[in-house]
């Protein structure tokens, strides 16, 4: 909200508040976060934990 006029000087022809464009906003923030959570998590589950209980 404080930056909103920064951001709305940046945008030429459309508007800061128009819905395509949070939709597209919140639809790669929320990709990019699945990304984040996904190969970590994808990775410990191949791990076997009493393997990894027994190497502490």
């Amino acid at each position: 909200m404080a930056l909103r006029r920064a951001i709305a000087a940046k945008l030429t022809g459309i508007s800061a508040w128009d819905p395509a464009v949070l939709g597209v906003a919140v639809a790669g923030i929320g990709a990019a976060a699945l990304g984040a959570a996904w190969f970590p998590a994808r990775m410990a589950s191949r791990i076997d934990p009493a393997e990894v209980l027994r190497a502490e």
